[in-house]
């Protein structure tokens, strides 16, 4: 089995090698560059080759710091004379003068970036280039990576203070969208230190450009303003999964984990938008799933709606795996506590039903007392974020 996750990420490296657009580095061999070195080290990690993971991200690193060093000494020094500074600061004129002076190196390193990032993501402008070869020598992949190794060794200080590199540098991440994990394990780390402000604003930012959540806080997100306007005025739960979806599935974790955190704190108003959001995106999710399965598939009752979630083995297993019932039993918590009994009892006699045990008995006792539900409180990893909301559940037959 080893050696065929080895064979499998040489695969996927040479592949990354296909893809990934080689600027000019004449002070690194192949082997050198800081791009081939992470994904070696990812590959160590993966393997659990801690050390080696270790020197090799802390070498990616420095390469590139060098490499972009490099580029910007270049340039500086070509773009430097009167006869290219009469040229402005328009790329295509100045790349014509460059040309005409014979400055190889310069007229490389600005159409290597040019056939990256294209011409108008630097708004054709030669300064517009150069400042983002400065922003830009970080890299917060390895830095990411880092983190890791020393959250792994218990070493939090130290991978706290990676993580944060990595999040000050996110503007240059390759996958914008990695920053997430970076503000998981962030999240992580708060947790672990009892540090509850690094906890709740690392899941805040997740949030903060969520188009679902933003401003709840202060009670100006339009959405859930209007979702929790409608909670209170007595809406069912069959009405309100009608007429209110949220697909931002990535930030699941973040509304659970901050649902949990409100209510231990007893900031109700918090804990009611968070654990809403909760719900709203774990029944989403499944309803999705189960119209990928099923075009004829439409909702009318919640009742109606699990029987169809259980039926499918992948979907209710990604809902045990993933605290979808849970996120039932905060939200039925979460409006209790904000006055709406009835509406707490729906969700209740619902799980009550349908969900596995431990939850059943936990909503048995929630719909008798006002003991709160105990389950959920943690933030999951990013790999288990990405497996289970940037992924699509298998259809039944696909490979189960």
């Amino acid at each position: 089995m080893k050696k065929i996750f080895v064979f499998i990420a040489l695969f996927i490296l040479v592949l990354a090698g296909g893809f990934c657009v080689e600027f000019p580095s004449g002070i690194f061999r192949s082997d050198e560059q800081p791009w081939r070195l992470l994904e070696q080290a990812k590959i160590a990690f993966a393997q659990k080759d801690f050390g080696t993971a270790l020197r090799l991200a802390n070498e990616a690193r420095a390469n590139k710091a060098r490499e972009y060093g490099r580029y910007l000494s270049t340039l500086t020094a070509e773009l430097r004379p009167q006869q290219v500074q009469r040229a402005g600061d328009r790329i295509d004129g100045v790349l014509s003068v460059l040309r005409d002076r014979d400055s190889t190196a310069a007229v490389e390193i600005i159409t290597g970036f040019l056939d990256r990032y294209g011409e108008e993501y630097f708004r054709g402008r030669i300064t517009e280039l150069t400042t983002h070869i400065k922003k830009n020598a970080a890299l917060p992949e390895a830095d990411y990576l880092v983190g890791d190794i020393y959250l792994i060794e218990g070493e939090l200080d130290l991978a706290k203070s990676y993580y944060l590199q990595a999040w000050e540098n996110a503007f240059a991440l390759d996958i914008p969208e990695s920053k997430y994990n970076i503000l998981y394990q962030l999240a992580r780390i708060g947790e672990l230190q009892n540090d509850d402000e690094l906890f709740e604003q690392s899941l805040l930012l997740i949030l903060a450009d969520d188009p679902y959540a933003g401003g709840f806080q202060h009670k100006d997100g339009r959405f859930i303003r209007g979702v929790i306007q409608n909670i209170e005025r007595g809406y069912s739960a069959d009405k309100l999964f009608f007429m209110y979806r949220t697909d931002t599935f990535r930030a699941l974790n973040a509304y659970l984990s901050l649902a949990s955190f409100y209510r231990r704190a007893q900031n109700n108003g918090d804990y009611l938008a968070t654990a809403t959001l909760a719900m709203l995106t774990v029944c989403t999710r499944m309803y999705n799933a189960l119209v990928e399965r099923d075009r004829a598939y439409t909702f009318t009752t919640l009742s109606d709606f699990f029987s169809h979630v259980l039926y499918s083995q992948e979907i209710a297993g990604w809902a045990d795996s993933h605290k979808g019932w849970e996120a039932l039993l905060l939200f039925a918590d979460a409006v209790k506590k904000n006055g709406q009994h009835r509406l707490s009892r729906e969700i209740l006699d619902l799980l009550w039903v349908y969900a596995p045990e431990h939850i059943r008995e936990e909503a048995y006792l929630l719909r008798e007392s006002t003991t709160p539900p105990q389950a959920v409180g943690y933030v999951v990893s990013p790999e288990e974020a990405d497996f289970g909301f940037n992924t699509p559940i298998t259809p039944q037959g696909a490979g189960y």
